[in-house]
C-alpha cells in the first residue's frame, strides 16, 4: 500500500455538500477511508483519472456494509479475546496443517485441540493431527511455533478474518481500496461527501458616506483528515443533490421453477453415417483469443473539473469565492476564511413605519458595488468605530441596492394622525338611475419630534391600498416601492415637523329616479354639480315622478276600496243562502238584496276609476321615460 493522492481542492456548497478533490503520484493500490454516512454519496460521485503518467487505473473495490461480526459467526471464525489461537485452530479441523515444532516440522490434518487441567492448577493444551492415514500425533500446544496453512480454502479464511476484523475495529469507518498498476505521476480524485453548510459573517464600519464592508466565509472540515494547504472555493450554487442508497446490496425476488422429474433412460446407440472423414482446418480448430480493446485515454483535469477561477467569479448559475491563500483546518476544526473587503458608496437613514414603535429604525443602505454576490448572512455594524448594531444581509446581486435595518434611533417619537371624509364631485346619468361620483379622502398626517442637538432627516413610510391615488398638489414622496410610498421631512434640533399625505380613491353610488328627493336634488345644485338644462329636466322629472307617485297611491286606494267591497258582497251572499221568502225573513231577505246592488254599483264606480288611473299613470310613465331619453342623450 502507499499513501493516498493528498486532498488539494475542497469546494462548498450551500446545500449540504462538499465537492474534493485529491492529487498526487501513485506506484501502487491505496486506501480511501469514509464514514459508513458518506458511502452512498461516495459511490454516486468517486472519479478517478490518470492526468499525467503511464500507469492505468483498475477496479474500486469497497467494504460491504454487512455486520463484520456476524460475517464471521457465519463462517465459524469467531474469535474470543484469550482463546484466538485455540478459536482458529478450532475452524481448521479436517483441514492440512504444517507446524513448526522445536525447529521439526510436522504435517497432518487438524482434528481438534485438547484440554485438560495440569497438575499445577492450570490447563494443558494438546494439538491432535492425524499425521498418517491410520495414525494420530499429539503435539503440546506451548511447543509449536508457527502454523502454516496448507490450503488455499484456510488462507481464504484467514485473509477473510483478518479484513473484518479490521473492519470491526474501524467503527463506522469503511475503505475503498483503488488499484492502480505502474506509475503515475499525477492520479486525480474525485468525489463529493455530505458536509455542514458553508456560512458568511459581515463587519460594515460606517464614516459618513463611506462604508467598508468586510466578509468571512464559517467553515467546518468535511473530512476525518487534516486540511493542510488546500485550495478552498466557496460557492453561492445549489445544483441538483439527493441522497440514493448505492451501499446497501438490494436483491430482487425472482420466480422460483422446478425442474420436471423425468426417469432416466440409457444414452440410445446412434448408427454412425458411410462419409469420408474431414480435416479439420488449422484456422478452425484453434481459436485465437481477441486482442483486448486498446484503454480510452485519460481525459484531462480541463474536461473533467472547471477550469480555475481567480476569486470573486460569476458563473451564471452560481458565484464562486476562492480564497486566496491556502487554507489548513484540523480534523473535526472549523475556520473563518476572509472572502471580502471592499469601499461601498452609501448613506445612513432614519426610517418610520406605522406599527414598528414610536422609534425610527436606523437604516444603511448601499449599492453593491463589491463586483460579488452576497450571500444572506449576518452583519455587524460599526459607526465611528464603535459596536452600533446588527442585522441580516439579504442575498444581493451586483449592483443590487442592499437595505439594512441595525438600530432605533432612541431620540426621535414619530406619530400618525388618520381622517378620511367624503364629498359628491359629480352627477352622472345611467339607465333607469343616477351615479353619484363620491371622491373619499383618506388624510395622514406623519409627526416626527427631535430631541437632539442635530438636524435629522427622516423618511415616513406609507403603505399603499389599491385603489387609492396621491392627490394633486399635495405632498409627494421622495421615494416609491412596488408595496409603499415613502416621504422624506428634515426636523430641526429640539423641535417637531409635520407630514401631510392625502390620498384619494373615487367610488359609484346608484340614486334611482324614483327615490330622487328634493332634498338631494337642491344638494346637487348647491354643489354646483349639474350642468346645461340638467336642472330643469331634473326638476320636471321630480314633479312628474311625484304626480306618478299619486297616481299609484290613488289606484291603490281604489284597488282597496274594490277588495273591500268584494268582501262586503260575499258577506251578503253567505246571508241570503239561509233566509226565507216569507215573514220577517223575507222583509230581510229584500234588504240584502238592495244592500248587494248597492255594492255591485260601488265595484263598477272603483273599477271605472282604477282603469282611469292606469290610463293616466302609463301616460305619465311614458312621459317621464322620454325625459329620461332626453337626459341620456
Amino acid at each position: 500500500m502507499i499513501q493516498s493522492p493528498k486532498i488539494h481542492r475542497v469546494m462548498l456548497f450551500k446545500h449540504g455538500v462538499a465537492s474534493l478533490e485529491r492529487s498526487g503520484p501513485a506506484s501502487g493500490d491505496f486506501e480511501l477511508s469514509f464514514k459508513r454516512d458518506e458511502m452512498n454519496d461516495v459511490l454516486k460521485s468517486l472519479s478517478v483519472w490518470v492526468a499525467r503518467g503511464e500507469g492505468t487505473v483498475g477496479a474500486i473495490d469497497f467494504e460491504a456494509p454487512e455486520d463484520p461480526m456476524q460475517a464471521l459467526a457465519e463462517r465459524h471464525l469467531s474469535l474470543h479475546q484469550g482463546k484466538v489461537g485455540s478459536d482458529f485452530i478450532h475452524a481448521l479441523r479436517g483441514r492440512r496443517v504444517e507446524l513448526d515444532v522445536g525447529g521439526e516440522p510436522v504435517r497432518g490434518e487438524v482434528i481438534g485441540l485438547e484440554e485438560t487441567p495440569s497438575g499445577s492448577g492450570g490447563i494443558r493444551r494438546q494439538l491432535v493431527i492425524r499425521s498418517m492415514s491410520d495414525a494420530l500425533r499429539i503435539v503440546e500446544w506451548g511447543q509449536i511455533n508457527r502454523i502454516r496453512l496448507m490450503e488455499d480454502r484456510s488462507r481464504t479464511d484467514l485473509s477473510f478474518l483478518i479484513d473484518r476484523t479490521r473492519a470491526a475495529t474501524s467503527g463506522s469507518s469503511r475503505s475503498v481500496k483503488v488499484a492502480v498498476s505502474g506509475e503515475i505521476e499525477d492520479l486525480r480524485v474525485s468525489y463529493v461527501v455530505p458536509a455542514p453548510v458553508w456560512r458568511v459573517s459581515y463587519r460594515l464600519a460606517v464614516e459618513g458616506d463611506l462604508l467598508v464592508l468586510m466578509a468571512w466565509g464559517i467553515v467546518f472540515n468535511p473530512v476525518d483528515e487534516d486540511l493542510d494547504g488546500v485550495e478552498l472555493v466557496l460557492t453561492t450554487g445549489q445544483p441538483v443533490s439527493f441522497v440514493i442508497d448505492l451501499y446497501e446490496p438490494k436483491h430482487v425476488e425472482r420466480a422460483r421453477l422446478e425442474e420436471k422429474s423425468r426417469v432416466a433412460a440409457p444414452p440410445p446407440e446412434i448408427e454412425r453415417p458411410m462419409s469420408p472423414r474431414r480435416k479439420s482446418s488449422a484456422r478452425g480448430a484453434k481459436m485465437r483469443a481477441a486482442p483486448p480493446p486498446a484503454p480510452m485515454p485519460a481525459p484531462s483535469m480541463a474536461q473533467m473539473m472547471p477550469a480555475a477561477q481567480a476569486a470573486g467569479d460569476d458563473r451564471g448559475e452560481f458565484f464562486e469565492y476562492k480564497v486566496g491563500l491556502p487554507i489548513s483546518i484540523k480534523r473535526g476544526g472549523s475556520a473563518m476564511v476572509p472572502l471580502l473587503n471592499s469601499r461601498v458608496q452609501g448613506r445612513k437613514q432614519r426610517i418610520w413605519q406605522p406599527g414598528r414603535g414610536p422609534h425610527p429604525d436606523l437604516m444603511v443602505r448601499f449599492e453593491n458595488t463589491t463586483n460579488a454576490v452576497l450571500e444572506e448572512g449576518a452583519v455587524v455594524v460599526y459607526e465611528d468605530g464603535r459596536y452600533a448594531g446588527e442585522a441580516m444581509l439579504p442575498y444581493s446581486g451586483r449592483t443590487a441596492e442592499v437595505q439594512m435595518v441595525y438600530a432605533k434611533d432612541l431620540a426621535v417619537r414619530c406619530a400618525l394622525g388618520q381622517e378620511s371624509f367624503s364629498d359628491v364631485v359629480a352627477v352622472r346619468f345611467g339607465q333607469e338611475t343616477l351615479l353619484e361620483e363620491v371622491r373619499y379622502n383618506h388624510v395622514h398626517t406623519f409627526r416626527a419630534e427631535n430631541g437632539s442637538d442635530q438636524p435629522v432627516e427622516v423618511v415616513f413610510v406609507l403603505n399603499k391600498t389599491a385603489g387609492r391615488e396621491l392627490m394633486e398638489g399635495g405632498a409627494k414622496p421622495s421615494e416609491e416601492t412596488a408595496t409603499t410610498y415613502r416621504f422624506t421631512e428634515t426636523v430641526a434640533p429640539q423641535t417637531h415637523a409635520e407630514c401631510v399625505v392625502c390620498e384619494i380613491d373615487i367610488q359609484y353610488r346608484r340614486v334611482s329616479f324614483e327615490h330622487l328627493t328634493d332634498s338631494q336634488l337642491e344638494a346637487w345644485r348647491t354643489g354646483k354639480l349639474l350642468q346645461g338644462n340638467t336642472d330643469e329636466t331634473l326638476t320636471a322629472l321630480l314633479d312628474l315622478s311625484k304626480q306618478l307617485k299619486g297616481l299609484v297611491k290613488a289606484r291603490q286606494h281604489q284597488q282597496a276600496l274594490r277588495e273591500a267591497a268584494y268582501a262586503k258582497m260575499s258577506k251578503i251572499a253567505e246571508q241570503l243562502k239561509v233566509l226565507k221568502d216569507q215573514g220577517d225573513e223575507a222583509r230581510l231577505r229584500a234588504r240584502y238584496v238592495r244592500d248587494l246592488e248597492h255594492a255591485q254599483d260601488q265595484i263598477n264606480q272603483y273599477e271605472t276609476e282604477i282603469e282611469a288611473l292606469d290610463a293616466r299613470e302609463k301616460a305619465m310613465a311614458k312621459q317621464v321615460e322620454e325625459v329620461l331619453g332626453g337626459l341620456e342623450a
